[in-house]
């Protein structure tokens, strides 16, 4: 038996309505779709060894197999298999957000993907949050806190040394292919610059800590942060978090 359905007429527009503007194209790894110049694509072999390049005009990727040339993936989709000059199988995958985060250039030491999750959850970063970051290294955690909370939400970091803003800086830029407009880098101590966010009343509703002496902080963080807000230090040893709690219980 044969079911058919009939298309239904769709209204006309109306007079004077505007069609809806085309999406600006995605840039930097946080996106899907083709790739294209600029785009780091991951590159697979058969044994899973993974070579990550940025397709360039004209560029090649060399190995001792083969040549493979760039104009073979750009246009392609994300998981397209391509051979080399000598018929050597790679697949092209856009890096996800954890081979990223690996391989980023580094300033100072990484926070690893699995305390980042640790993080994003414990803090309870949701979609909208007012997040203060300090300690902001080479920007691994304040690229994902600024995929948890989303074009709503906020993030503003801390760090005192300007040579790793810059580190973080150039990261968070080349994974979201600009300076995320939902983020602000400030240089310089957390004491003094948080207290001047929200002079009139607290303006933060999560405090995000990666540093060697979170205790020293914690008035400052008082200060800024709302009623039932969050605060958060990563901190590596027994000594930190044990002066940390009772910074935090003395405050109360």
């Amino acid at each position: 038996m044969l079911e058919t359905m009939t298309q239904q007429p769709q209204p006309a527009a109306r007079p004077g309505a505007q069609e809806p503007a085309p999406r600006a194209p995605k840039r930097g790894l946080d996106r899907t779709g083709p790739f294209d110049l600029g785009d780091k694509v991951q590159l697979a072999d058969s044994k899973n060894r993974l070579h990550t390049i940025t397709l360039r005009p004209g560029g090649e990727f060399h190995s001792h197999r083969g040549v493979l040339r760039h104009d073979q993936l750009i246009g392609a989709e994300d998981g397209v298999v391509v051979e080399d000059s000598n018929g050597t199988r790679y697949q092209a995958l856009r890096p996800l957000y954890a081979d990223y985060m690996l391989s980023m250039p580094r300033g100072a030491a990484i926070i690893y993907p699995k305390d980042s999750a640790q993080i994003l959850m414990w803090g309870d970063i949701f979609p909208g949050a007012r997040v203060l970051e300090a300690g902001v290294g080479s920007g691994g955690l304040t690229t994902a806190l600024l995929r948890a909370v989303g074009p709503e939400g906020s993030v503003h970091s801390i760090e005192r040394r300007e040579d790793f803003a810059e580190v973080a800086r150039e990261n968070v830029e080349t994974f979201f292919g600009q300076l995320h407009p939902s983020w602000q880098l400030s240089i310089g101590d957390f004491q003094e610059i948080a207290p001047t966010l929200s002079p009139d009343e607290p303006a933060v509703d999560r405090v995000v800590l990666d540093m060697l002496a979170p205790w020293e902080c914690v008035d400052a963080a008082a200060e800024v942060l709302v009623s039932g807000g969050v605060f958060l230090a990563y901190v590596a040893t027994v000594t930190q978090l044990s002066r940390t709690a009772e910074a935090l219980r003395d405050h109360g």
